[in-house]
């Protein structure tokens, strides 16, 4: 490896999480507007296998929709935090996000979203929803 070679990967490196974050926000937006579109079935078909092991669409679409259901439609979304980690409760260990983000529905003027994004095969897919 010449020094040049090693320079460039080592000035490279660094972006690697932001990058990785970056795409794990892009996939997370384009499945929660799935969500706020209620369009269960391919949010449900676009989620990590992960989340099709702990519950089937008959199982999770009636869980999502009352959580929507109860707060209304979606009225602004601010990205304010993401979070990699190897591990989450109850799933193989692996690449995961947790991102949060600052909202507004009709029915919850504040609300915090937090999204459990899974990384497989390369592309990151929706594992968790929670709304507070």
């Amino acid at each position: 490896m010449t020094r040049r070679t090693w320079l460039t990967i080592a000035a490279a490196a660094p972006l690697l999480p932001a990058q990785s974050e970056g795409a794990a926000r892009k996939a997370a937006e384009k499945w929660l507007a799935l969500i706020d579109q209620g369009n269960y079935k391919d949010a449900y078909k676009q989620g990590s296998r992960h989340g099709h092991e702990h519950a089937t669409f008959e199982e999770w679409e009636p869980q999502v929709r009352a959580m929507r259901d109860g707060v209304g439609a979606m009225q602004q979304r601010n990205f304010t935090s993401a979070k990699a980690t190897k591990s989450m409760a109850g799933a193989p260990d692996g690449d995961y996000m947790v991102l949060e983000f600052a909202s507004a529905f009709a029915k919850k003027a504040k609300a915090s979203e937090s999204v459990m994004m899974s990384r497989e095969g390369g592309t990151w897919k929706g594992c968790g929803y929670f709304i507070n």
